[in-house]
């Protein structure tokens, strides 16, 4: 989500509660121990968002055999 420049001023932080787990220190992440991923969603500022958010279109990503390329 943070290449999506699309969606303008919007990252993974600003989707989650708890922004301080995904704090990089000394190039690491500390390992994640909540339940699930170890995240918890803000689902409602999803739900803003979403409200007047187009989808997001791949540019480049499609190689000349037609295929996905964005990994």
């Amino acid at each position: 989500m943070h290449y999506n420049t699309e969606a303008g001023e919007h990252d993974l932080h600003s989707y989650i509660l708890n922004p301080e787990i995904l704090k990089v220190k000394d190039g690491y992440l500390d390992a994640l121990t909540g339940p699930g991923l170890g995240i918890e969603v803000d689902e409602e500022a999803v739900r803003r968002v979403a409200a007047n958010t187009q989808p997001w279109e791949l540019h480049g990503f499609v190689g000349v055999d037609g295929g996905l390329r964005e990994w």
